[in-house]
């Protein structure tokens, strides 16, 4: 909830006007979250611009000016949270290996606080084309910010010098994706989702490791991750 005026690399939208007061700030936050309880509840199908405004007690000609439309809406609140996962695992860990299983966990763990609103935004990306914003906030984003992160893991010498780099984070990527299918589709429990998550990111990464990252994921693995 920092980010004053949403934009994304990966196609995202910005804000029709800039925030700068608190209250103005606070309203914001206030739509975004009201939008992704919405979500949760009615699916990206149900939601419309009348019920967010009358629930989030704003006019619907301010959602307008403010955001443009309803997927520019419902972009930006995506947004929002996912910036906030991203600061929060930068806050509590070191680029490469530890940022991604830092940021697995954050995302994991907020798949279990929001389970609803979670598993409404998968069902939404997978009806998507490749060209929706929808992809390329929820899924496109997460490609290129595991990209990002393991091309810093490689510099620091955590990963093998043969290492392909965008192959590596498209497997990890679609593993993420599965798993969260997986849940959806009842083949484990939510309650086990973020062990299956880091227990899945930590056996491809000990296989493609080096040095002594390799020996604390394997470390890891053995201990029964």
């Amino acid at each position: 909830m920092t980010n004053a005026s949403p934009t994304s690399s990966a196609g995202g939208v910005r804000a029709k006007r800039k925030y700068e007061s608190a209250r103005q700030l606070e309203r914001q936050s206030r739509i975004l979250n009201t939008a992704r309880e919405m979500l949760a509840e009615v699916g990206y199908n149900g939601l419309t611009i009348r019920g967010l405004a009358t629930r989030a007690g704003a006019a619907q000609g301010t959602l307008y000016n403010l955001f443009g439309s309803k997927d520019e809406l419902i972009v930006a609140a995506i947004e929002d949270q996912l910036s906030e996962l991203a600061e929060r695992a930068a806050a509590r860990s070191q680029p490469g290996i530890d940022r991604i299983l830092t940021l697995g966990e954050e995302t994991s763990g907020q798949i279990r606080r929001t389970p609803e609103y979670a598993e409404a935004m998968a069902r939404a990306v997978f009806s998507s084309s490749p060209e929706d914003a929808l992809t390329k906030n929820l899924y496109l984003r997460g490609l290129a910010n595991l990209r990002e992160q393991l091309n810093a893991a490689k510099a620091a010498g955590e990963l093998g010098e043969s290492v392909h780099v965008p192959r590596l984070a498209r497997h990890l990527h679609a593993q993420t994706w599965g798993l969260v299918a997986g849940w959806m589709l009842g083949m484990f429990p939510l309650k086990q989702l973020s062990r299956e998550y880091r227990r899945s990111q930590v056996m491809t990464l000990a296989s493609c490791a080096s040095g002594e990252a390799k020996e604390r994921l394997q470390q890891e693995l053995e201990a029964g991750s």
